[in-house]
């Protein structure tokens, strides 16, 4: 263990001609919680031509608030849980005089670091995952009611506020940090299969065939104006189409298996139900096997055909 500081001790009263034989140590752990002021004193120089040059800051420093103390902040606010009310009332109680604003402002402005962090968590997870978990559930946001989808495994777990929770949201999820809406023969495949009408498909052949990419979802809604596709499930089946060809255009890894349960907006791709899901799709077989298994502890031989 680190020693940071040393203390001798004698006894008092000693007797005459007590001889010394050793120390016998007696480690107190302990910490030190102070303020560390620093005043940048930058030099200002006037230039023979009469600018002003004055002494940059050091790169670390953004504002009136040290490195360290913006991270004892982070810390105790996010993965303490400690609430603003009382993570302001500690560090007045330290010496840190800092306003609730101010410290707000800390704790939710200029993290860019920390949200790339999270969208490289889920890029990189999904394309390494053999099989992913996800679900969603309700909760609020920045005061406001909306849901919180996970995607996740034994290996990583990510977390995403929304309004919504359909499939176009869970496919904007997977589409990560990629904004853009494709239209090829991915996005073809998709409106066949989920009854897109002909009439209406018939107007985006030349587009389908040839493959457009729109940047962002202005630019895609007005498409969608400009081809005459107003009703609202036909809107729904082809923006659903277009995200499934951006995320397959990015290399979405096609192998991955979405584990989830029986809600719609989670069937894509390739698709499994847990356990509990699945044998809701039997009648009376499945139960019969269960009680073998746990009664034997083996499968063993079935005796009937599993429909």
């Amino acid at each position: 263990m680190k020693i940071d500081k040393e203390v001798i001790l004698h006894p008092d009263n000693l007797p005459g001609n007590s001889k010394f034989r050793e120390y016998k140590d007696f480690l107190v752990q302990d910490i030190i919680i102070s303020t560390n002021n620093i005043n940048f004193r930058r030099g200002k120089w006037l230039t023979s031509d009469g600018t002003y040059i004055t002494a940059k800051l050091p790169e670390a420093i953004d504002g009136h608030f040290g490195p360290t103390l913006k991270s004892l902040m982070l810390y105790m606010n996010y993965e303490l849980n400690i609430t603003q009310p009382l993570l302001h009332q500690f560090l007045n109680m330290i010496g840190i005089s800092i306003s609730t604003g101010k410290l707000n402002d800390i704790l939710t402005e200029k993290h860019d670091i920390f949200h790339q962090e999270k969208e490289d968590i889920l890029k990189t997870g999904l394309a390494c995952s053999d099989y992913v978990v996800t679900d969603d559930t309700g909760g609020r946001h920045a005061g406001k009611n909306g849901f919180c989808t996970h995607i996740g495994n034994e290996f990583f777990a990510y977390f995403k506020s929304s309004r919504r929770k359909n499939r176009i949201n869970f496919l904007e999820i997977l589409r990560g940090e990629n904004l853009d809406y494709i239209l090829n023969n991915d996005a073809h495949i998709y409106m066949i299969q989920n009854n897109f009408p002909k009439s209406t498909l018939k107007k985006l052949y030349k587009v389908l065939e040839s493959g457009k990419t729109f940047s962002n979802k202005q630019d895609w809604e007005e498409f969608l104006k400009m081809a005459g596709i107003r009703n609202r499930d036909n809107v729904k089946i082809a923006t659903e189409a277009a995200l499934v060809a951006s995320i397959l255009f990015h290399g979405f890894n096609q192998d991955l298996v979405i584990l989830s349960d029986e809600a719609g907006q989670f069937n894509v791709f390739l698709h499994a139900l847990c356990w509990i899901h699945v044998t809701a799709h039997f009648s009376g077989a499945l139960p019969y096997y269960l009680r073998l298994f746990f009664q034997n502890g083996v499968w063993g031989e079935a005796p009937m055909a599993l429909s």
